[in-house]
């Protein structure tokens, strides 16, 4: 079982790496690599549609796509475009909230709002003990996908802006 993880990358990074672990563990699960910065600089470098290419081309190789809710994911452009293109490719969708997961330093976070409508399944990593649960929650969500509707980006998106206004402080990061 192949999986698209989707979230907030200079945010979440660090907590999601224990969730990952897992997965990787569980007999016959993989998932899409996670970009080096190295990566993130050349498709920027290109510009927006590379880093669409991308998205497009691992969610269709995906047999689920996870989206792993922390307190900033709503409203983020890349979160909302991969939901998007999960829904216009039928792939089976869930959410996952790990506000609960430490990160690097030990620390919780406060629960975010789930960029997802309630119409798709959501859980808890910890509440609803993701350790043992996530392979059946994405079997699960393979076998009776819902959220057919078409997806529309929330309004709070902050689109092509957030987009520039990342690739203006990785430059300036570099100086």
């Amino acid at each position: 079982m192949h999986v698209f993880f989707s979230f907030h990358y200079s945010y979440d990074y660090d907590r999601i790496k224990t969730l990952t672990a897992i997965w990787n563990s569980l007999p016959g699960c993989s998932m899409t690599p996670f970009i080096s910065a190295e990566q993130i600089a050349e498709m920027m470098e290109i510009g927006l549609p590379s880093i669409h290419q991308w998205i497009e081309e691992e969610i269709s190789q995906a047999d689920a796509v996870i989206v792993l809710i922390g307190s900033e994911s709503y409203g983020r452009y890349f979160i909302e475009y991969e939901i998007r293109e999960a829904v216009l490719q039928k792939k089976p969708v869930y959410g996952l909230f790990i506000h609960q997961i430490p990160d690097k330093a030990g620390m919780t976070d406060k629960k975010g709002k789930s960029p997802l409508d309630s119409e798709y399944p959501h859980y808890d990593w910890t509440e609803d003990r993701g350790t043992e649960n996530i392979l059946s929650w994405t079997s699960e969500a393979i076998e009776n996908p819902c959220g057919t509707k078409e997806y529309e980006m929330s309004a709070s998106a902050p689109g092509r802006e957030d987009f520039e206004k990342a690739k203006e402080m990785y430059y300036n990061s570099k100086k």
